[in-house]
């Protein structure tokens, strides 16, 4: 098993190096769980790790991989979608796709990535300036890296 005990689990992306992202779903450490925590995973290597959720939100499912290991996705606390939020996992860090957007996406928010190329190029669904019943799909560019010095 590759799960810590208690929890089970659903593989949702895979890529060409084996490495699987998935949803995990937490042991209820309760009596009675009203709710189900589940956090995204990445395994790969017998490794399994939890990537979590960036505070209090009960769960984050992620959508895509690519070969290097950046998983796409969103997060909630709330079963509206309207409050989902998109997600990167880099490197060992999730961060809000909202957080990692430059002046040309202001006023965007970002709900959902649903998949990233092997060039870390993201394709995701969001509204702008709060207007959410007009959903539009986004490409996201990584910006150019700074010329050594």
């Amino acid at each position: 098993a590759i799960l810590p005990p208690g929890g089970s689990a659903e593989g949702l992306a895979v890529n060409d190096s084996g490495q699987v992202a998935g949803t995990w779903r937490l042991p209820c450490q309760k009596v009675f769980c009203a709710t189900h925590v589940s956090h995204a995973f990445l395994y790969g290597n017998g490794v399994f790790k939890d990537i979590d959720t960036l505070g209090s939100e009960l769960e984050s499912v992620p959508h895509a991989i690519n070969k290097d290991g950046v998983v796409v996705g969103h997060m909630t606390n709330t079963d509206e979608w309207e409050n989902f939020r998109a997600f990167v996992y880099k490197n060992g860090k999730m961060q809000l796709l909202n957080d990692l957007l430059d002046a040309s996406g202001a006023g965007w928010t970002l709900i959902e990535a649903y998949a990233v190329d092997d060039r870390g190029v993201i394709l995701a669904r969001g509204y702008r300036n709060g207007d959410w019943q007009n959903m539009a799909t986004v490409l996201l560019e990584p910006s150019a890296k700074p010329a050594a010095r």
